[in-house]
């Protein structure tokens, strides 16, 4: 499954789910002693990164930013962690409060945090990163629209909004606090902040096209820090797989067909964890004939198989996902008892002649093709395993490679019949998920490319955005759910994961599924890659 699909949509808004008296969470790490008095060797990881060279841009307002920054040297106020339905994960803030009608947030800093020269994060230094961000229309860092922000005292924010902002949740646990007197009076257009100053648990230490170091910080404020050095080396050539067996690499967020047996069967300290972070779905753009038809949805639907599409290219990593389009395991709180069950695994093609032949169709009739990025060899494999399911039914589906512009052109028009994508899940409750893929103002961008359009589902959408009770954004999940599965208006597959390499022969204590803290990918967003490091113990030998 193509992983960078997805890492837009942390940018979207999310909605909180805590009421006017605030919402508290866990203390993050626990406390390690890491391996004082060894000698500890680097460890070297794979981030990803794009291309050839490492740029030195540090900026986190800056969209040319390197990857390897954000987490290790910015850190995030608070996170959620989706691999437990939304739980609340607090970093340089310890909790906030909402007010009751959700147009002012309190956010209460953790009084330990400081800068790695030395000097304490306070609400002044969030307050100005806010007001940066607004000056300068940030795409990034903070960029979101606010009434108002002030710091009644050092560890205190608050920030008002002119209608009620629950949605903006996670967005605002996304700030990334930088210092007034670094980034005062400079353009973030221009200004690649070579040298950073940050809240994270390492310092930038050596800087080449090829390779960054990073040192950990003696004075760190959450705990001492296990892992002293990292190396993040640009990985070309034959990838991350020779390294990670060599041992060289120690930890990799690189997708590695059929992982199991390539790297994790190799030696007993390999490990592959791919932790659920979205949807695979079928888009079947509704505009076009015969998709405006549920009936040839539910089909087409009833026609896969969708334990052979989640085996292609990595076997037993991936599962088929429940109709409502959550996944079943990370999102099960938030689904209806009525379609907890409803997992389709195998085709039925009985089940879709029946339902082609309340269309007034057969088989036969319905010929489309499957448009997919050229680049994206696994995915147009895994759209040619589509094709033929569809065919074995009778139905005739042309796989059709593009150029990726072409194809983004395409999606945003509505012109093309149908296309696989993922789409993740982010924050405390499914409103993002739901907002991104059937929202109205969403046709034609991030992810409704079915183009769905109906007024009850928009207004149910609109209901969750305004409150802050559970129990009552439950019900509204709860009644989209259900048009979801009486209209089908796309088709859940499979789960997507966030490739995690790694190896237990120095280290222990890696997220896994039995102890899901966190998504264990190192080019994941901040808290969740450094608290992946952070919780690390040193192996004794």
């Amino acid at each position: 499954m193509r992983l960078s699909r997805a890492l837009t949509a942390a940018l979207v808004l999310s909605l909180a789910a805590c009421s006017s008296g605030g919402k508290t969470g866990g203390t993050g790490p626990s406390s390690s002693t890491g391996n004082a008095g060894t000698t500890q060797k680097p460890m070297v990881i794979d981030v990803g990164f794009g291309g050839t060279t490492i740029t030195r841009n540090f900026s986190p307002f800056n969209i040319q930013a390197t990857q390897g920054m954000n987490g290790y040297i910015y850190e995030n106020l608070w996170t959620f962690n989706i691999l437990k339905g939304g739980e609340f994960v607090p970093w340089l803030a310890t909790k906030y409060d909402w007010s009751a009608d959700g147009k002012k947030i309190t956010i209460h800093l953790d009084p330990r945090a400081n800068w790695s020269d030395g000097t304490k994060l306070t609400s002044k230094d969030v307050v100005f990163t806010m007001q940066y961000a607004k000056e300068h229309k940030s795409q990034t860092n903070a960029g979101f629209e606010w009434k108002t922000v002030g710091a009644p005292d050092d560890q205190t924010v608050e920030i008002t909004f002119d209608a009620p902002a629950f949605t903006r949740i996670d967005q605002i646990g996304g700030i990334r606090p930088v210092q007034e007197k670094v980034f005062k009076d400079k353009n973030p257009d221009e200004f690649t902040n070579p040298d950073p100053v940050g809240t994270g648990p390492y310092k930038l230490t050596q800087f080449t096209p090829q390779q960054l170091t990073f040192t950990a910080r003696d004075d760190y404020w959450k705990q001492p820090v296990p892992v002293k050095t990292l190396k993040m080396p640009i990985i070309g050539g034959t990838g991350a797989l020779p390294r990670l067996l060599s041992g060289e690499i120690a930890w990799s967020g690189g997708s590695i067909p059929n992982v199991m047996k390539s790297y994790v069967e190799k030696d007993q300290n390999n490990h592959a964890w791919y932790p659920t972070y979205g949807a695979l779905v079928l888009h079947l753009n509704v505009e076009k004939k015969p998709f405006d038809n549920v009936h040839v949805r539910k089909a087409i639907s009833l026609a896969l198989n969708r334990q052979e599409i989640a085996d292609a290219g990595n076997p037993g990593l991936f599962h088929p996902i429940n109709l409502t389009g959550l996944d079943q395991d990370t999102q099960k709180d938030w689904i209806a008892p009525e379609y907890a069950a409803l997992v389709q695994k195998g085709a039925d093609g009985e089940a879709a002649k029946q339902e082609l032949a309340k269309a007034g169709l057969k088989p036969q009739d319905v010929s489309f093709d499957l448009l997919e990025n050229a680049e994206w060899q696994d995915a147009i494999q895994r759209d040619k395993i589509i094709a033929q399911q569809l065919g074995d039914l009778g139905m005739k589906v042309t796989v059709r490679p593009l150029p990726g512009a072409q194809l983004t052109t395409m999606k945003q028009k509505g012109d093309f019949e149908a296309i696989t994508g993922g789409t993740v899940y982010a924050g405390q409750t499914p409103y993002t998920f739901y907002r991104s893929i059937l929202a109205s103002e969403k046709i034609g961008t991030e992810y409704n490319w079915s183009r769905i359009k109906n007024t009850e589902v928009d207004g149910l959408i609109e209901k969750m955005a305004s409150t802050g009770d559970q129990a009552q954004i439950k019900q509204y999940v709860y009644q989209i759910e259900k048009f979801m599965i009486d209209e089908m208006p796309l088709i859940p597959i499979a789960n997507i994961g966030a490739s995690t390499e790694y190896s237990t022969k120095d280290w222990t204590g890696w997220p896994d599924a039995a102890n899901p803290y966190t998504i264990s990918a190192p080019w994941s967003g901040p808290p969740d890659n450094v608290y992946t490091l952070l919780s690390l113990k040193p192996v004794t030998k």
